[in-house]
């Protein structure tokens, strides 16, 4: 499963303030903030994550920014005030979870400041495209389906590494097929990540030795290569703004 973008971005923050909070006694803070958060999921606020390198605050993570819970907090007053006739018991229950959950935020950010933590995560996060360079034209220049197959089983082997990657670096592999991935990742480990991933590129692809006996039957014919464009987007921007900026 996939996790929210928000969530991703979440992770350098919280491997920052963990521990000084465990060290501080107060961890129990953080646990509030969590707990505030499932009711949250049933008022149709927040949405659970299934993120394979979550040890807490598995979901979405999108109200931890900047002032979300205070735009939905007075998005859910002014349908209250604004509703004529018809039950708006649900909207009322909504808006006492979130104002029990902007509390044990508030007593977690408080606490931050405190031991001179940031008291809220960086609202970017770092979108990775990457294509490989050159493949049409050295898929051409294969002599059989041994070949053929030879470059594909190559591929393959990067794609099946890539997620891996993103992994270690609190990403995300949105799709990673052949020469092509997509990844998000914390914009702090972005480059690191990028580098990586080109680098696993050239070892399954441009260094195997299928791909340099087929270089070597065609001189000057260059190995593939792959190129990784970064873009950075806020946390809750259309995904697609952020692709157009690439340009892979």
């Amino acid at each position: 499963s996939f996790d929210a973008v928000p969530r991703i971005a979440l992770g350098p923050w919280l491997s920052v303030i963990s521990e000084p909070l465990k060290k501080a006694g107060c961890d129990s803070l953080l646990e509030r903030v969590e707990k505030a958060y499932e009711p949250l999921v049933g008022s149709g606020l927040a949405t659970r994550t299934q993120g394979y390198h979550h040890a807490s605050l598995r979901y979405d993570g999108e109200l931890l920014f900047i002032d979300r819970a205070e735009q939905e907090k007075k998005k859910l007053e002014k349908i209250i005030a604004s509703a004529k006739s018809g039950d708006v018991s649900e909207d009322e229950s909504a808006l006492r979870d979130l104002d029990t959950f902007r509390g044990a935020l508030r007593d977690l950010r408080g606490k931050l400041r405190e031991l001179k933590l940031p008291d809220r995560p960086f609202p970017y996060v770092g979108m990775l495209l990457g294509d490989g360079d050159g493949m049409g034209k050295f898929l051409a220049h294969c002599a059989s389906p041994d070949e053929h197959r030879a470059v594909s089983r190559a591929l393959a082997a990067f794609a099946k590494a890539a997620p891996a990657i993103a992994r270690r670096h609190q990403g995300m592999c949105v799709y990673s097929g052949g020469d092509d991935v997509l990844a998000f990742v914390p914009v702090q480990s972005a480059v690191e990540c990028a580098r990586e991933l080109r680098e696993a590129f050239v070892g399954f692809v441009a260094q195997s030795q299928d791909v340099k006996n087929i270089c070597n039957q065609n001189p000057g014919l260059p190995a593939p290569s792959l190129t990784l464009g970064l873009g950075i987007q806020h946390v809750i921007e259309h995904l697609g703004s952020a692709a157009d900026k690439i340009g892979v």
